[in-house]
């Protein structure tokens, strides 16, 4: 009988480790990230952002990093920072998809955040004392696929305007801050509202259409028909912030 059970154990235990060779290490790999949307967690999205602003002007520098690092011992603590930094390293010598990455951050923390992130990132800019009119494209960028309303993505090229970078730079795309009649009157159209509608039903309307255009539904899809959803997801973003704005709430 304990021969038999031993037997039993052993058995389970080869089980354990074939399914483990042949399973753990494509789990554990696709977690680290791989550029995919769906599986990039906050930690390695807030690095690449990070190591986007400290590459936009084609050097990365002393005062950059130590901006970076100080930011790092405040969101990891002082052992996982230099685990991070380590990653971070890595990251800087790769190119990657900013927009992803910044995404990935819209969708994952709270608005108020995803500010202050974009004021970390003017930080980095500012550091070395010099923005370039790279710099201030590639935060201004980054600001919007982070989901920030146009007054906050202008106030953040506002300020970088006054540091330095070109102040003849425009949002080339998305325009002024203003919420005009006729602008509110298009973001109700594009979350497929009117005016009339309740706070809960605009609510209700952003939710399906984030889902609805959430990148990662589009991972394997061609590249136009991921552009088309990136274009509709950050859309659906402004028109809710701009709604929100003029409604007070």
């Amino acid at each position: 009988m304990i021969f038999a059970l031993i037997k039993f154990i052993l058995l389970l235990l080869v089980f354990r480790f074939i399914f483990n060779f042949f399973f753990g290490e494509k789990s554990s790999s696709s977690s680290q990230g791989g550029g995919a949307f769906n599986s990039m967690d906050f930690d390695e999205a807030l690095l690449r952002v990070l190591a986007a602003a400290m590459k936009a002007d084609g050097r990365v520098t002393r005062s950059e990093l130590d901006v970076v690092k100080q930011v790092l011992v405040m969101q990891f603590g002082e052992t996982k920072a230099r685990s991070a930094l380590l990653r971070l390293r890595d990251i800087l010598k790769t190119d990657f998809d900013i927009r992803v990455a910044a995404m990935n951050i819209g969708s994952m923390v709270s608005y108020s955040d995803r500010v202050r992130i974009a004021e970390i990132l003017c930080d980095i800019a500012e550091a070395d004392g010099i923005i370039t009119d790279s710099e201030v494209q590639t935060i201004v960028n980054m600001s919007y696929y982070m989901g920030l309303s146009s007054s906050d993505t202008n106030r953040i090229a506002s300020r970088l305007h006054v540091n330095g970078g070109d102040r003849s730079y425009r949002r080339s795309s998305y325009g002024s801050s203003s919420s005009s009649a006729s602008d509110l009157s298009q973001a109700y159209a594009t979350l497929g509202l009117d005016s009339n509608a309740t706070n809960e039903e605009l609510k209700t309307a952003y939710r399906n259409l984030v889902k609805k255009y959430h990148p990662d539904r589009y991972a394997t899809q061609s590249q136009e028909q991921q552009d088309q959803a990136a274009e509709m997801f950050k859309k659906v973003q402004d028109a809710y912030e701009k709604i929100k704005d003029a409604r007070g709430v």
